[in-house]
């Protein structure tokens, strides 16, 4: 028979006992777990895909809505800086996904509208002859500004998916455009895919005043430079007379923009330029408050 010394028999009934308690968590249900302390929590070990199951979704970015934005804005800025500078032009359009096109009034313009243009951004490629100008951004810019959308929609689906900091998902960046999703224990995704659809974009665009006081059909009366919004006063009232249609909104894949939900739907919209005053990436902070002089928020 094996003795052992008093001291080693209280040591081994302590460590068992505490092997015991950092593995319970891994045997609680969810719904206990979630009432003892986070500390505690912790300790649990976070099986993968291969031991418990889950979800796997590979998600691509839309990087082409992001170019489009960029070559919008470039438009306006150079719509602006043209007239600032008293140059002519015929037309400043956008070709979807490539380039800003500007096709001057007076060729002889050119080298000064130019000068004025790559003020805006010296690394722009501009090509073209004649009265066109072609505006383009470099292969460098692209590249920077591709990774930083993947990084920064890494970033998002993290917070999004691990709310609570104990799911631990694997999230990886697959190729140019993709990101490789893997949530460990996840049976039914449908509040996953609703996390992952929710838009977690923020800008600023001012009110096309001269389009809102014109009393006329602003549907049919749009400028290229200005597209239509919803007020969130119109999506209460379309909640509240046509709740199917509001389900339908929250629920598209892809997600429908301002303005379809406009055209498709109608509740009160405002026309605004397309042109971002301020991007979310250019906040440092955002918190909800409220308004001291009427209460609101």
């Amino acid at each position: 028979m094996l003795n052992l010394p008093r001291w080693q028999v209280i040591g081994i009934i302590a460590v068992t006992l505490l092997a015991a308690l950092f593995a319970l968590p891994n045997l609680l249900p969810a719904g206990v777990l979630d009432k003892l302390p986070g500390w505690y929590q912790q300790s649990r070990i976070n099986l993968g895909l291969d031991l418990r199951g889950g979800a796997h979704f590979l998600l691509e970015a839309d990087l082409r809505s992001v170019l489009n934005e960029r070559l919008t804005n470039l438009s306006d800025s150079a719509r602006g800086e043209l007239r600032k500078q008293q140059i002519g032009f015929k037309d400043v359009t956008v070709q979807a996904g490539s380039a800003v096109v500007v096709v001057l009034r007076d060729e002889s313009q050119r080298a000064k509208a130019v000068e004025s243009i790559r003020v805006l951004d010296p690394s722009l490629q501009i090509t073209g002859q004649g009265d066109t100008i072609q505006l383009a951004f470099s292969n460098v810019d692209l590249v920077r500004k591709k990774k930083e959308v993947i990084d920064q929609s890494i970033e998002i689906l993290r917070r999004r998916v691990d709310e609570t900091g104990t799911i631990e998902p694997t999230i990886t960046r697959q190729g140019d455009d993709r990101i490789l999703l893997q949530v460990p224990g996840i049976k039914d995704t449908t509040d996953l895919k609703r996390k992952i659809n929710q838009t977690a974009k923020l800008t600023f665009h001012l009110v096309n005043e001269d389009v809102a006081q014109t009393g006329q059909n602003v549907l049919a009366n749009l400028p290229p430079t200005t597209f239509l919004a919803p007020t969130r006063e119109g999506m209460q009232a379309l909640r509240q007379t046509n709740p199917k249609a509001y389900e339908e909104i929250l629920s598209a894949n892809p997600r429908l923009t301002p303005e379809q939900v406009c055209r498709r739907y109608q509740p009160p919209c405002l026309p605004v330029f397309k042109r971002i005053v301020v991007g979310g990436e250019d906040l440092d902070d955002a918190k909800a408050t409220f308004e001291q002089q009427q209460g609101g928020r």
